[in-house]
């Protein structure tokens, strides 16, 4: 017990530190390369989205557009796009997105019912 109020009563000293960054005195450097080009962080970050032009009874056309150029080692296929009629998003299976000429058309399937004029359909996804 002596030790430990011996201990507790003594003053504590106030000094001065020195606390020193690795960058000013060169001990370490750091790399912050990511491994990734910059065509391939723009495709990846690609996100753009459009209203369908002109619709049929099951197909929808967005007109003047075109997949994006995808670098190598990346692709373009369906899973790149969402699409949604309504606000509702359409899976995969219910759906094509294809190509045509200068458009880009997708095709409904199994959707339960047919399109018509009053029905939003937007596409998001990796195309221009």
């Amino acid at each position: 017990m002596a030790i430990l109020n011996r201990r507790a009563s003594t003053q504590v000293r106030q000094g001065s530190a020195r606390f020193f960054d690795n960058s000013l005195t060169g001990a370490s450097r750091v790399t912050t390369a990511t491994g990734i080009k910059s065509t391939e962080s723009q495709f990846i970050n690609l996100n753009n989205s459009a209203e369908a032009d002109s619709e049929t009874t099951n197909t929808a056309t967005f007109s003047n557009r075109s997949f994006a150029t995808a670098p190598s080692g990346f692709a373009v296929n369906q899973s790149s796009f969402q699409v949604y009629v309504n606000g509702l998003i359409i899976t995969e299976s219910s759906r094509t997105v294809a190509e045509s000429g200068s458009d880009i058309v997708i095709t409904f399937t199994g959707l339960g019912y047919n399109l018509d004029g009053d029905d939003k359909i937007l596409l998001v996804g990796k195309f221009s």
